[in-house]
C-alpha cells in the first residue's frame, strides 16, 4: 500500500517536473514576487520555487506567530504594569495622607507644649513674684519685731502685761514666719514637679 502512495507520489512530482505557466493578476506586485524569489520567472515558476515559496510562506507564519505571541505577551506585561502603576498610585496617596495626618498631629502635640510652656513660664514668674513679697514681708516683720525687742529691752518700766502682750505678738509673728516658710516650700515642691513633667 505505502509502496503504490509512494510511486504516486513520485509518479505526481515527475509530471510536475516543468516549469508551469501562470497568469498573474494586476492586482499582484511582479517585482516584490521576484524579490521573494529571485532568479526565478514569477509567471513560469519551477517547482523549486514553488516550494521555496512555500518555505518562505511558513517561515512568515512562523515569524507572524512568534511575532503575535510577542505582541500579547507585551501587552499582558503593559497591562501587569499599569496594575502595578495604579497599586504603586493608591498606595503612594495613602503614604501622603498618612503623612499629613501625623503632621497635623505633631503640630497638635506641639501647640499644647508651647501652651504648656507658657503657662509654665507664667508660673514661675508668679511663683518669683511671690517669694519676693513673701520675703520683703519676712523682712519687714523682722525688722518690726527687732524694732519692738529693742523697745521693750528700752523700756523697762513697762508693766508685765506689756510684756505679755509683746512675747505673743512676737510668737504670732514666728507662727506667721513658719506658716510663710512652709507656704514657700509647698510652692517650690509643687513647681519642681511641674518642671518635671515638661
Amino acid at each position: 500500500m505505502k509502496t503504490r502512495q509512494k510511486r504516486k507520489a513520485q509518479e505526481g512530482v515527475s509530471q510536475t517536473d516543468g516549469p508551469i505557466t501562470i497568469s498573474v493578476p494586476d492586482d499582484i506586485d511582479l517585482a516584490m514576487l521576484s524579490n521573494l524569489l529571485p532568479d526565478t520567472s514569477v509567471t513560469s515558476p519551477s517547482p523549486d520555487a514553488i516550494i521555496s515559496l512555500y518555505r518562505i510562506l511558513l517561515a512568515q507564519q512562523s515569524e507572524l506567530e512568534e511575532t503575535q505571541h510577542d505582541l500579547e505577551s507585551a501587552r499582558a506585561e503593559v497591562e501587569k504594569k499599569d496594575v502595578e502603576l495604579d497599586q504603586a498610585l493608591q498606595d503612594g496617596e495613602t503614604g501622603i495622607k498618612e503623612m499629613e495626618a501625623q503632621i497635623e498631629t505633631a503640630r497638635e502635640e506641639l501647640k499644647k507644649v508651647k501652651t504648656e510652656r507658657d503657662k509654665l513660664g507664667a508660673l514661675q514668674l508668679s511663683m518669683s513674684t511671690s517669694m519676693y513679697s513673701i520675703n520683703h514681708l519676712i523682712a519687714v516683720s523682722k525688722s518690726k519685731l527687732q524694732n519692738d525687742i529693742s523697745e521693750l529691752q528700752n523700756s523697762q518700766s513697762q508693766t508685765f502685761s506689756e510684756t505679755e502682750t509683746l512675747k505673743h505678738r512676737v510668737e504670732n509673728v514666728e507662727r506667721e514666719k513658719r506658716d510663710l516658710i512652709g507656704v514657700i516650700s509647698r510652692l517650690k515642691e509643687e513647681g519642681t514637679q511641674r518642671a518635671g513633667r515638661f
